[in-house]
């Protein structure tokens, strides 16, 4: 069993290893091909991919994705390999909190390698949302671009804008008194969703609702959870988000929806 880069060559193999109920991983895989910013790797025994996992690195943080092994290798330590060769490849980048979101399946191998568990994300799907669109919400400007990143930072606690600067021509912004109190990502991912008030978070989970039935969203936003189950939503799962490294400062109230389970 070794690791080594994933290639392109290598995307023929992954229809073995998708997950039931995830979106498809050739995509993710292409795209983290594309992306400077990640790294994907493979497994392979006897020829073989067994399994797959990413890093995408943010800097000073860095999150790792589509940790995934075949299902007939599971148990044989093949997790805790991959996820070990991640962690130990960015001990040679500036990374100081290397951050992922846990299925229940997955939770009990990162805490082996360290990872210890920090907050969860609350799945919610189904009801409905009204229809009529808040006259706050306007579509992005580029000189908007430099307050939308302030903003998201300043949530996040990350650096993310070579994530999302190629999404930002899309974006719905929600204003009060002429600044940026939320946004809303339509075409990456989940659909993310950064809000400092709650009617700019509610009204842009109105706007998301016309294209998305589901929301993952941090389970200490309240607001954002409660507003959803009281127009019919349910919940539907839970993950957990776990760090390796310095605990760092972000606002889970401000995230009305997540961008994806391999980036948060």
């Amino acid at each position: 069993m070794f690791i080594a880069p994933f290639t392109k060559s290598d995307l023929s193999s992954l229809a073995a290893l998708q997950p039931e109920g995830w979106g498809d991983i050739t995509q993710a895989f292409e795209w983290y091909l594309a992306s400077s910013f990640c790294t994907p790797m493979k497994v392979e025994a006897q020829g073989t991919i067994i399994g797959v996992g990413t890093i995408i690195n943010h800097g000073k943080t860095a999150w790792l994705g589509h940790i995934i092994v075949a299902s007939n290798q599971r148990g044989r330590g093949v997790g805790t390999f991959i996820t070990s060769a991640l962690v130990a490849e960015l001990r040679h980048t500036s990374c100081e909190t290397i951050m992922l979101l846990a299925t229940t399946l997955g939770e009990p191998v990162y805490k082996k390698v360290g990872f210890v568990a920090e907050s969860t994300y609350t799945f919610l799907k189904g009801g409905i949302l009204p229809t009529s669109p808040s006259t706050n919400i306007e579509r992005f400007e580029s000189n908007r671009r430099d307050e939308l990143l302030s903003v998201d930072f300043s949530v996040v606690g990350e650096d993310r804008s070579r994530l999302i600067l190629p999404h930002l021509k899309e974006a719905s912004l929600y204003l009060e008194h002429g600044k940026i109190s939320g946004y809303y990502l339509p075409t990456i991912a989940d659909g993310p969703i950064v809000a400092t008030t709650k009617e700019a978070g509610c009204a842009l989970l109105t706007t998301r609702s016309i294209n998305q039935t589901k929301s993952v969203i941090p389970s200490e936003n309240e607001v954002a959870i409660n507003y959803l189950l009281e127009r019919g939503y349910q919940v539907s799962n839970q993950g957990t988000r776990m760090r390796l490294g310095k605990s760092f400062s972000w606002q889970p109230q401000a995230v009305y929806n997540r961008i994806a389970g391999n980036v948060g």
